[in-house]
């Protein structure tokens, strides 16, 4: 890209001209996850249990340009989740268990009822995506819940 300025007075006499070049650097690499924090094994007792879930998103052309984070859910039988996808979010809510928005670490507070819940071990598939539609590594984790 090239800028130029011109400077005008008032009487419209040309002062002085200046031209400079810049680039603008836009990669097309995908995103990148790392550092998951979720418990391995969760106990269903006879309340509401809360799994708080996050993970460190980055992206080399800035968290602009992240579109989403989620993963997806698949049952001990194998079966995906009805409920897939799950988002993520780096909002700033606690309700979603973010501390600090816009910090690149997207979270979820993930509820499971005192009945009707099958016990088992659990696959998560955690996956970002940016606006290029380029979608990051797969993180996979299993979680047991009993």
């Amino acid at each position: 890209y090239y800028w130029r300025v011109n400077a005008t007075n008032s009487y419209g006499t040309s002062g002085w001209s200046y031209t400079w070049s810049f680039t603008a650097l836009y990669t097309d690499a995908a995103p990148f996850i790392s550092n998951l924090v979720a418990p391995d094994t969760v106990i269903v007792g006879t309340m509401t249990t809360n799994i708080h879930l996050s993970i460190q998103v980055a992206d080399s052309n800035g968290l602009k340009d992240i579109d989403i984070v989620y993963f997806n859910s698949f049952l001990p039988n194998g079966n995906p989740s009805s409920q897939n996808p799950f988002l993520m979010y780096d909002d700033g809510n606690p309700v979603h268990g973010d501390t600090v928005g816009g910090d690149g670490i997207y979270s979820q507070i993930i509820s499971l009822p005192p009945t009707g819940v099958t016990k088992g071990t659990y696959r998560w598939e955690f996956q970002a995506r940016d606006r290029a539609k380029k979608t990051s590594n797969i993180i996979i984790h299993n979680i047991v819940v009993k």
